[in-house]
């Protein structure tokens, strides 16, 4: 299984050929379907970070 910082490297280098109209939500969505044949592995850490900066924001009112 590749590490998410291998595959972003590889997604930056060649975006047209995983996301035709290279758009945000296309690259989210390639992300998300690689996350999900890793079993929700490769990003696991990713949701960690995001789960604890949601919750900071929402505790600081900002959210």
């Amino acid at each position: 299984m590749r590490r998410i910082e291998e595959v972003i490297d590889v997604l930056d280098g060649r975006v047209g050929m995983y996301a035709m109209n290279r758009t945000f939500g296309e690259v989210c969505a390639f992300l998300d379907g690689f996350d999900a044949c890793s079993e929700l592995q490769v990003m696991q850490a990713f949701r960690r970070w995001l789960g604890a900066w949601v919750s900071n924001r929402q505790l600081a009112g900002r959210l």
